[in-house]
């Protein structure tokens, strides 16, 4: 048990003590090294220092993984994601939406880091759909808003239009964000309707999970 009034002292077995007698070990090899030393060995002066340096910091090294010490201020992190079924739902409620409206199209979704989870495509779709599909739901995600709206933003605000350069980001609409409050855990895209539609298909397949963002 810590002594009163000695602040970050904790028990022998501590990580504090661990480290203190690694510390009382230094000193003492360092102590023995200089009573020890002969007038021969001065010339062999500047690699024992260079040893002992290599010594101190191996042993203090050893010290803090021994004693389980991290880094002030680190945690394990936990968040909200698109999870395979959640994203499936979501395609296949797009994508039956677009069909019901006639039009054949591909659907993508995305999770929080913008990695394609969920990838469908009705069976007369182009195959240029499937890139646009994707990149579209990353445009939505990386930005966390419809990627329609992002293209206006990047159109009306000129300093924004650089944004139009990175990669994988398209101005096309047709790609809605996942949100659980104003947190983006993910996004979907859609390709092969007309702009409206690729929109109102998306938005269908987030109506699908609804009850699941809120």
């Amino acid at each position: 048990m810590a002594a009163p009034g000695k602040r970050g002292t904790l028990a022998r077995g501590g990580p504090s003590g661990v480290i203190m007698g690694a510390e009382r070990e230094i000193i003492r090899r360092s102590e023995q090294a200089k009573a020890g030393e002969r007038p021969d060995r001065a010339a062999a002066k500047g690699s024992k220092q260079g040893g002992s340096f290599m010594f101190v910091r191996f042993a203090f090294a050893a010290a803090l993984l021994a004693a389980g010490v991290a880094p002030a201020g680190a945690q394990v992190i936990t968040h909200r994601d698109v999870g395979v079924r959640m994203g499936l739902a979501i395609a296949v409620a797009a994508l039956d939406q677009c069909e019901s409206d006639g039009n054949s199209v591909s659907v993508a979704v995305v999770d929080r880091a913008g990695r394609l989870r969920v990838f469908l495509q009705s069976d007369r779709a182009n195959p240029h759909n499937i890139e646009l599909a994707r990149r579209k739901a990353y445009t939505a995600r990386t930005f966390g808003r419809t990627s329609a709206e992002w293209a206006k933003r990047t159109t009306e605000m000129p300093e924004l239009a650089a944004q139009r350069e990175l990669a994988d980001v398209i101005a096309l609409r047709g790609g809605v964000p996942i949100k659980i409050g104003n947190e983006t855990i993910g996004a979907v895209g859609v390709s092969g309707s007309s702009s409206e539609g690729d929109e109102k298909c998306a938005m269908a397949g987030l109506a699908k999970v609804a009850d699941q963002l809120k």
